[in-house]
């Protein structure tokens, strides 16, 4: 079956980024991480058939959710955030934002249900630089990566034994070794290439077979990964600066996609439909269903 490309719903985000798809309640949620709100951000969300639900709007900026129990864990800008599903904001972890100088812009649930989530460089200062974060089920944070400028492309493979991750302007993804029950990261086992297609490397997720789909942000496309970096697809998109992709719907083979209009930096455009949300069904792939957080809001205090 081939590919069909439409979209989903008919909100225009700014900066569209992180969805996800919830398989209990059949929604899927995203970000503007450059919401109208100016320093708060914007949890949306639209129900199977792409009818919007009301958003849910944070006390500070955004970078990216995953789904918990009754709400959300989000990463703003001075560290995670238990986010109700009416907009209560319990602070679960304070990460130091150098005033200013960096905040978080990339994250995903791990198989065991802890939330890892990386920074971007803001404003250089002291030869300070951002990096990955991860919470557990505790509320404490270790970091688990430094030096990183732009964290993107953040996901994991199906058994949770590898984490995918990129500094984006590097146009590689990282491919390390994983164990959610080590405060060290594991050995770099690969990389994966899209500077030969064309544009850094945005958001990701991982089929149910083990394969990376990526948003190519600058060349308006969408590229699917083996395991071992080898391009498996490549798949040209109606709508300008595709973000991150999600897997989600009813049997989890419809792949959505957020876009960019308006991203207070690099990214602009007048395109009709940019900052909707695409979303490509007959791939024959299927995604995972997302983790949850591991913890809950009563068992943490910041």
């Amino acid at each position: 079956m081939a590919e069909r490309i439409g979209y989903f719903g008919d909100y225009r985000s700014k900066l569209g980024e992180s969805p996800v798809w919830d398989d209990r309640t059949g929604t899927l949620r995203w970000i503007d991480g450059l919401s109208v709100f100016a320093d708060e951000g914007l949890i949306l969300g639209a129900d199977v058939d792409g009818r919007s639900l009301d958003p849910i709007r944070c006390p500070k900026a955004i970078g990216a959710i995953g789904l918990a129990e009754d709400g959300f864990v989000a990463s703003l800008t001075d560290g995670f955030y238990h986010i109700g599903r009416t907009g209560q904001a319990h602070r679960l972890a304070f990460v130091d934002a150098e005033d200013g100088a960096m905040r978080f812009n990339d994250g995903k649930m791990d198989r065991a249900g802890q939330f890892v989530s990386g920074q971007i460089e803001k404003i250089k200062k002291d030869k300070k630089f951002c990096g990955t974060w991860r919470l557990d089920a505790r509320g404490e944070v270790v970091k688990l990566v430094d030096g990183i400028h732009m964290q993107n492309a953040t996901c994991f493979s199906p058994a949770g034994d590898i984490l995918y991750f990129a500094d984006t302007h590097e146009g590689l993804i990282r491919v390390h070794a994983y164990n959610p029950g080590s405060a060290v990261l594991g050995d770099r086992i690969g990389t994966i290439d899209c500077r030969p297609y064309n544009s850094d490397p945005d958001g990701a997720t991982v089929d149910s077979d083990g394969n990376i789909w990526v948003a190519l942000v600058f060349a308006k496309a969408l590229a699917c990964f083996s395991p071992d970096g080898k391009l498996l697809r490549h798949i040209e998109l109606p709508a300008p600066y595709p973000s991150c992709p999600a897997f989600g719907g009813e049997n989890m083979d419809r792949l959505f996609i957020t876009t960019v209009s308006d991203s207070g930096r690099l990214v602009k455009s007048d395109h009709p439909e940019a900052g909707r949300i695409m979303v490509i069904d007959g791939l024959g792939a299927k995604g995972i269903p997302e983790t949850r957080w591991a913890g809950t809001p009563a068992q943490v205090s910041a």
